[in-house]
């Protein structure tokens, strides 16, 4: 089958045209060095390289204006909004970014449509003022004063930004649509070739409407016959509309409307229950197509963050890999550590050995420096220098720089860390350049946040390999680009399509009404990119999560329910769930030096409960999950359980914090019920959850509803004259475990939802908002406990442990979970069975240490180094 960049080069007449004096604009580079490629290679005599390039590149150089990268777009703003001194409760740098990015992007959306920013937000102001009317007068006064300072503010940035022949990409789009004569006139021998294109905003139609008509150019589509007639079929709901909108159509072809999609397909549509088993069902899949045939492969994959797992289960030469997705690297160590410094540095000491000392409580500041003696002079003096709260800004970048070189030099030749440390002092370096460019980071606040969002997006870049037949990308990368092969993983909803995200602080119909992009033309251009993808390929698999843990499942994608209705003869569909054994030891990982290292700083950290039932269940799963960081829950975007889970928890924490180290009554209960529905608005908002629309107003209102259960039945429970005191919330809890045969300390740590103090007994109070069976909240024995089914008893042993260890006064206490599901239930006690019968009991002293001698075992057995990590059956 001809690919369709192929059928391009045909069509254009190589021979026939002056290669000089041309410009190919494609989607994005990947295609354009495809292209450039496929013209080499029909090219039969020596000429100059025509000018190819992709569509954002070949309208900024029409701008004359540079893109400025979003930490100066953000930086600059934010000088801009200090200026006109807009004093609200968005006022701190923290606040600011909340609502920035989604400004500057709303702006630039704005602008790349031809749209008047000002006009539009002023309009939002005044809808914000309606919802506002009945908010008490000083809040509503501060409100309104923000959103209407919003348009003047907008100005006076795109001046400033002007002024340094600057601009957003919205700015550098609508600059090109004014340039476009100067443009025209400075290139008029210029034949122009759009390719690929779809999804245009209104700047890009305009100068591609213009230029395609300069010199005789072309523009070609890439669509296919069923999606066009089918006014249904989202993937083509922009091309359809250019095709009966554009008058160039009236007199010339519509290129191609192409017949591919119903041609023969093997469709296979793979369910995997988390993460990791995707990876593994990506390498499963590869092996079966390298086995039958030897064309181009395309892994795309939906979800980007699988890159990591996937490059472990890897069986192919790495010679045959070409990979463009960055894989995200875990610095949360380094991060803990800049905000540890920060936080002394605010406490106005001075570096000494004390000091020193609680640096070392950093798992990475230990392993980096082990002694205080052995600090040379000048790590001295820079740690002096980070630490003394009278260190300008400027020199305290200038002081965590040289502090992470002596990092990166002291760090083992090769290892994670001195990669880690590598890419932390490039960005720290960039962050220090910027100090000298932006007012803003004068203020230590704004420092550290620039700081650690630089850092949670250090990513490692693999290295290109044209020659590779096996393309590791994500799914935009995918643009005109055809392959005999397709493997997509993550084909789920919120994920391919990504369904409704809440980026914006533009209401639905406000972006209706100026024809800007909702999550309905979000979802169809995704839907043409998928279908684009797979109307060429031979051989396709669908990998999607079925997980189906917590609230919310995962659910596959409309795309694959889509593909099961199509009815037309030579798809074969293949719906499986498979069990993966690959011949690579990931199902039995051996337990090499580096990670013996990692838990070992695990184990001075602290063994959390949950980490604790990650190997219970799959030792192969705590591996990734907490040596690699790999996690094994979904996109953050999703609407995940995790994320209800946070939301529930953050809730119940804040309705109850005023009344810690009380005993509660009737009137603080009632008081509690009042709250609870503007303190979970405030939660759903701080967590980018819309609590008005779709599904996330479905679980607004039941999580509202299940608090309003646990309260009301407190006030039941005090009515009858039970004293309930709340102790602690979301409690830290930890303690050291001795064991002669360990060569250094091991902790457990943990956080407590609840502790209180019923009637004189205390409780532990675990939230779960997953689904509690029965049985697993009943012990025979102490054996028992470390059972896959018992693991939820664990952890509530565990917090018991970390309790009475720390708290030698009291004798005993009892332990329960409260779930969300069940609330009828009302706390769901530990419970024991004996001569078959069950009966709640107090985990006492006698419990304890038998408990903490079967964990002792158990986490013997995790830092063995001859006990490899295990898949389980």
């Amino acid at each position: 089958m001809m690919k369709f960049l192929e059928k391009v080069v045909l069509e254009i007449k190589l021979d026939e045209l002056d290669l000089l004096n041309t410009c190919f604009v494609l989607p994005n580079k990947r295609s354009s060095v495809k292209l450039k490629a496929l013209l080499l290679k029909g090219q039969t005599t020596t000429s100059f390289s025509p000018k190819i390039c992709s569509i954002d590149e070949f309208i900024i150089s029409i701008s004359g204006l540079k893109e400025l990268d979003n930490e100066k777009q953000l930086l600059l703003l934010h000088e801009t909004y200090l200026e006109k001194s807009i004093k609200t409760e968005n006022s701190s740098f923290e606040n600011f970014l909340d609502w920035a990015v989604k400004f500057l992007k709303d702006a630039s959306e704005i602008e790349q449509n031809l749209l008047d920013p000002e006009k539009i937000f002023k309009e939002l102001a005044e809808i914000n003022k309606l919802q506002n009317w009945s908010a008490a007068d000083n809040v509503k006064i501060t409100k309104d004063h923000f959103w209407s300072s919003l348009p003047k503010l907008y100005q006076t940035f795109k001046k400033k930004l002007l002024n340094i022949e600057s601009g957003t990409k919205g700015i550098c789009y609508c600059e090109a649509s004014k340039n476009l004569e100067f443009y025209k006139e400075g290139n008029p021998n210029v034949k122009h070739f759009f390719i690929g294109l779809n999804a245009l905003t209104f700047s890009e139609e305009l100068i591609i409407k213009e230029l395609v008509d300069l010199n005789d150019g072309d523009i070609f589509w890439d669509i296919d016959k069923e999606f066009i007639k089918n006014k249904y079929h989202k993937s083509s709901y922009y091309i359809n509309a250019y095709k009966k909108r554009w008058n160039r159509y009236n007199k010339k072809e519509f290129k191609w409307v192409l017949d591919d999609y119903k041609k023969k397909k093997n469709f296979n549509i793979i369910s995997c229950p988390n993460f990791i088993s995707q990876a593994n069902q990506i390498a499963a899949s590869l092996n079966t197509i390298v086995a039958k045939n030897n064309d181009e492969t395309a892994i795309v994959l939906g979800d980007e963050n699988l890159i990591a797992t996937y490059m472990y289960v890897n069986q192919q030469d790495q010679k045959n890999l070409d990979v463009s997705v960055n894989q995200k690297l875990d610095v949360h160590d380094i991060i803990e550590l800049i905000n540890l410094i920060f936080s002394i540095h605010y406490e106005k000491n001075t570096f000494n050995e004390q000091i020193f000392k609680r640096l070392q409580e950093n798992i990475f500041f230990k392993k980096i420096f082990k002694s205080y003696a052995l600090l040379t002079g000048l790590e001295r003096k820079t740690m002096l220098k980070i630490i003394d709260c009278k260190t300008k800004s400027i020199d305290m970048i200038k002081s965590l720089c040289h502090f992470f070189d002596f990092a990166h030099k002291r760090a083992l030749e090769k290892s994670t860390y001195q990669i880690k440390l590598k890419m932390c002092c490039e960005a720290l370096r960039i962050v220090k350049n910027l100090t000298y460019s932006f007012s803003s980071l004068t203020i230590k606040e704004v420092l550290l946040k620039i700081i650690l969002k630089k850092l949670e997006n250090v990513v490692v870049r693999y290295e290109h390999n044209q020659d590779g037949k096996i393309k590791i990308m994500g799914l935009l990368e995918s643009r005109c680009l055809d392959f005999e092969n397709v493997i997509i993983s993550s084909v789920n909803e919120g994920i391919l399509p990504k369904g409704k995200t809440f980026g914006s602080l533009l209401p639905y119909d406000l972006k209706k009404r100026y024809k800007l992009v909702t999550h309905e033309e979000r979802d169809a251009i995704y839907t043409y990119h998928f279908y684009r993808l797979i109307k060429r390929a031979k051989n396709i698999f669908l990998i999607y999560n079925s997980s189906n843990k917590g609230i919310l499942e995962k659910e596959k994608s409309r795309f694959i329910y889509q593909l099961e209705l199509d009815s037309f003869n030579d798809v074969i569909f293949h719906e499986t769930n498979l069990k993966i054994e690959n011949d690579k030891p990931q199902n039995s990982l051996i337990k090499s030096a580096a990670t013996l290292d990692k838990l070992k700083d695990i184990a001075l950290k602290g063994f959390s409960p949950s980490s604790i039932e990650k190997y219970i269940k799959n030792p192969v799963d705590f591996y990734f999950s907490q040596l690699h960081n790999v996690k094994i829950h979904d996109d953050e975007t999703d609407l995940s359980s995790r994320l209800i889970g946070v939301v529930f928890h953050e809730i119940l924490e804040l309705i109850y914090k005023p009344y810690v180290n009380k005993t509660l009554n009737e009137k603080n209960l009632l008081k509690i019920i009042e709250s609870i529905d503007d303190i979970s608005k405030e939660v759903f908002l701080k967590n980018k959850l819309d609590f008005e629309f779709g599904k996330e107003l479905i679980i607004f209102e039941v999580i509202k509803k299940s608090i309003h259960s646990i309260v009301k039945n407190e006030i039941l429970d005090v009515s009858k004259g039970t004293k309930i005191k709340i102790i602690a919330l979301e409690k830290e809890l930890n303690c050291f475990l001795e064991n002669k045969k360990w060569e250094f300390p091991v902790k457990v740590r943990g956080v407590v939802d609840r502790i209180d103090n019923r009637n004189g007994t205390i409780r532990i109070i675990d939230y779960k908002t997953g689904a509690v069976r029965s049985g697993e909240l009943i012990l025979r024995d102490m054996d028992s406990v470390f059972d896959e089914q018992k693991t939820k008893s664990m952890q509530l042993l565990c917090y018991g442990l970390m309790f009475l260890k720390t708290h030698k006064k009291y004798k005993k206490i009892q332990a329960g979970l409260l779930c969300f599901r069940d609330l009828k239930k009302g706390l769901i006690k530990l419970n024991l069975k004996k001569s078959g019968k069950v009966s709640e009991f107090d985990i006492a002293k006698e419990e304890i240490l038998s408990f903490e001698k079967k964990l002792k075992l158990l986490i013997s057995k995790i830092l063995n180094p001859k006990t490899n990590f295990r898949t389980k059956d």
